[in-house]
């Protein structure tokens, strides 16, 4: 039941950040850094962004997986900001 559940979770996870919003791939740091140096990208600050970050981070935590959870709230905390 873990195992299918952990499954489910991982799938669920790549859907959200391959297919529904590819901007949100990543660790975080590297865009925010893209976005001090002056390389303005829309497309890494937009609420779908934020929202399928946080949703793919919480079902790949969920699954097991070994997350670095500070780059990718640094990169919502800007996004919001």
């Amino acid at each position: 039941l873990y195992l299918c559940c952990a499954l489910l979770a991982a799938n669920l996870s790549n859907f959200v950040t391959q297919w529904i919003c590819p901007e949100a791939a990543g660790g975080g740091i590297p865009e925010v850094k893209t976005l001090l140096d002056g390389s303005y990208k829309r497309a890494l600050v937009t609420p779908r962004t934020i929202l399928a970050k946080s949703v793919g981070l919480t079902l790949a935590i969920s699954a097991g997986f070994s997350v670095g959870k500070e780059g990718p709230f640094v990169h919502m905390a800007v996004s919001i900001a």
